[in-house]
C-alpha cells in the first residue's frame, strides 16, 4: 500500500511538475528578458543667460526586449552666471528610454532622466530635482557601437538659489550620444 502512495504522490508530482512547463511568466520565453547592456557618455550644449554651457554625461543601462531601457545616468554641467560666478550642476539618476524600432539601422530612442543633485560654487550648495525628457536620433554602427544626436529640454526643480527660479535653470539641450556594449538577441 505504501509503494502505491508512494507511486501516485511521484506520478501526480512529475504531472504537475510538467504541466508547470507550460505557463508562460513575465520572466518566461515570451516574458521580460535581458537582450542587451550598453553604457557611454554624451556631451550637450544648453543655454544659460546669454552663454552656453557644456555638460557631460555617463550612462548604464541595461536592454529589455530588444526595446526597453533601463539604468542610471549621471550628469555634469557647468553654468556661468552673471550674479553668482561659475555654477557646477551634478545630478545621478535612474534613466528609461524606449526604442520601438532598435533593430533598424537608424532609429529613435525615447527617453526620460529622474534624479537628485546639486548646484554649488564655493560659497553656494542647492539640492535640486533635475529631469531630462528627450530623444534621441541613433545610428546602429556597429554591434557594439551606437551614435546619436539627442535632444531634450532639462528640467530643474526645488532651487533655492537667490535671485533664480527654476525656469532660469531649466532649458533645452542638445548634444552627441557614444554608446558601447552588445545587443545578443
Amino acid at each position: 500500500m505504501k509503494k502505491v502512495l508512494l507511486l501516485v504522490a511521484l506520478f501526480f508530482t512529475l504531472t504537475v511538475s510538467i504541466d508547470a512547463q507550460k505557463d508562460e511568466t513575465i520572466f518566461g520565453r515570451s516574458g521580460i528578458c535581458l537582450t542587451g547592456v550598453w553604457g557611454g557618455y554624451m556631451h550637450n550644449i544648453s543655454s544659460f543667460q546669454d552663454d552656453f554651457s557644456i555638460s557631460r554625461n555617463g550612462f548604464f543601462v541595461f536592454e529589455l526586449n530588444k526595446k526597453i531601457l533601463i539604468g542610471w545616468d549621471g550628469l555634469n554641467a557647468e553654468f556661468n552666471s552673471n550674479e553668482l560666478g561659475g555654477l557646477n550642476l551634478q545630478s545621478n539618476g535612474l534613466t528609461l528610454g524606449y526604442s520601438p524600432w532598435a533593430h533598424k539601422p537608424f532609429h529613435p530612442v525615447f527617453n526620460m532622466y529622474a534624479g537628485r543633485g546639486r548646484i554649488a560654487n564655493d560659497e553656494i550648495l542647492d539640492n535640486i530635482n533635475v529631469y531630462q525628457p528627450s530623444i534621441t536620433l541613433e545610428l546602429n554602427v556597429f554591434r557594439w557601437m551606437k551614435v546619436g544626436i539627442d535632444g531634450g529640454y532639462r528640467i530643474i526643480q526645488e532651487s533655492n538659489l537667490t535671485g533664480f527660479t527654476d525656469q532660469d535653470l531649466s532649458g533645452p539641450y542638445a548634444g552627441l550620444k557614444l554608446k558601447f556594449g552588445w545587443s545578443w538577441d
